[in-house]
């Protein structure tokens, strides 16, 4: 990387970051953030729509199946498994759309679907509530869920 490169992400570096440690845990060093960072865009990890409360029927009722991931900053098993939702994100890229939703930003939807307990996946198609995943599962059960979703 370039010196104008790193200073280039050094100026939008503090809103990622957030972002990253809210979702990812606790990132140290500044350098360790900028590669770590750059391996995210480099790799498009960061594939899934965040969902709010305004965009939410827009989301689901498109044509393509949806998951949407129920999660919050300060939840364990919510930071586990939001590698495996981002990777699941990459893999079905096109086929599937793969949302997050903050329970702790958006209040209606949660409550209109129940979500009691987090991480919980929701899945989608034609805008109708088809399946649910409660907790942190592994990506063999999310895919296996899709799967069955595009057939």
């Amino acid at each position: 990387m370039t010196f104008t490169e790193m200073m280039t992400l050094r100026r939008w570096l503090p809103g990622v970051i957030f972002f990253l440690n809210d979702t990812y845990g606790a990132l140290v060093g500044v350098d360790k953030k900028i590669s770590y960072v750059c391996k995210l865009i480099k790799t498009d990890l960061i594939m899934a729509k965040v969902v709010t409360d305004e965009n939410f029927s827009d989301i689901i009722s498109g044509s393509l199946p949806v998951v949407v991931d129920f999660w919050a900053t300060w939840c364990g098993p919510c930071r586990a498994l939001a590698p495996v939702v981002e990777e699941v994100a990459s893999e079905y890229e096109g086929k599937v759309v793969v949302a997050k939703c903050n329970v702790d930003d958006c209040e209606d939807i949660p409550v209109q679907f129940g979500i009691r307990s987090i991480p919980t996946l929701l899945f989608f198609k034609n805008g109708q509530m088809v399946d649910r995943i409660v907790g942190a599962v592994p990506k063999a059960d999310i895919t296996a869920k899709l799967d069955a979703l595009l057939q």
